[in-house]
């Protein structure tokens, strides 16, 4: 998956040519434009499509726009040039898919094809701003997350904090952090406190290696159930899937501990993220083969 910002546009809007799926910009144009084609289609027929694909623009706008100027980190004023460039190419995908849905509920196909040249001028000038970001992001150094200054060591001679590889891809905090263990409840919070300039690497490798010690003693117990006599098919179903979950959060754990070498906060947050959306999962069935042991 590609990191950052660029990761946004190419992964989720699919911005390369992925053909005619409207859940896609390029397809979004094919499809508009052989729909528009036929002169007895109804242009409005297919302006949800556009109310889609304008929803999600405006969301990851906001998105990024809030991480940017978050004031979390000191961005290099480069950097941030080429976010705000960006920015400002979205929003100009905005205003062409709004002027399509207009124009095709007033049935101006004129208007519609208008459109879809500005849309089709919008996406160009997307992609190369996100091009060009990548490019930054692939030959810039690492970033102080406490005092923001630039440079090679990994913490920060000036104030102590780590240098980290920026993603400036906003990510809503997942409440199911609720739902966890004080385990990774712990991992949770030197994330948090690394990206902030408050804790080191040291620390959340600490708490990665508490929570990777308890899962590999659970995979273990996993284990152990499928080679039991006793055990139904039933259980030995539960116990796979939940050695499944658990070999997926082993591997979140395996990429946050990474990091010590990539940098990259992409990274970071990538195996937080499937350590929660395993370990929530995995919680639910280990309560399951609780139960299911519970009536032999």
């Amino acid at each position: 998956m590609a990191d950052g910002i660029v990761g946004s546009l190419k992964d989720a809007w699919g911005v390369e040519d992925d053909g005619p799926d409207p859940s896609k910009l390029p397809g979004l144009m094919e499809l508009a434009e052989s729909w528009l084609e036929e002169e007895e289609n109804d242009p409005s027929d297919i302006a949800h499509h556009f109310e889609t694909m304008r929803n999600r623009v405006v969301e990851a706008h906001v998105h990024r726009s809030q991480a940017i100027s978050s004031g979390d980190v000191t961005y290099d004023p480069k950097f941030v040039a080429m976010v705000e460039k960006n920015l400002a190419d979205m929003v100009s995908v905005e205003k062409a898919l709004e002027h399509f849905i207009e124009s095709s509920q007033e049935g101006d196909r004129e208007e519609c094809f208008e459109a879809l040249g500005e849309l089709e001028q919008s996406i160009d000038a997307m992609r190369e701003s996100g091009d060009a970001i990548e490019a930054f992001l692939k030959n810039s150094p690492p970033v102080c997350m406490g005092c923001g200054s630039i440079g090679e060591e990994h913490v920060c001679p000036a104030c102590g904090a780590e240098r980290l590889i920026l993603d400036p891809n906003a990510r809503p905090e997942d409440e199911r952090k609720i739902q966890v263990s004080d385990e990774v409840l712990d991992v949770y919070t030197a994330y948090a406190e690394v990206l902030a300039g408050k804790a080191s690497m040291n620390d959340l490798v600490n708490a990665l290696q508490s929570l990777e010690f308890t899962y590999l003693e659970s995979e273990a117990i996993g284990e152990q159930t499928l080679t039991n006599e006793a055990a139904t098919d039933r259980i030995k179903k539960t116990a796979t899937e939940l050695i499944a979950e658990i070999r997926a959060t082993l591997d979140g754990i395996e990429k946050m501990h990474g990091v010590t070498k990539s940098r990259k906060i992409a990274e970071l947050t990538e195996g937080w993220e499937a350590i929660l959306n395993h370990t929530v999962k995995s919680q639910e069935l280990l309560h399951k083969l609780n139960s299911q042991a519970e009536s032999l």
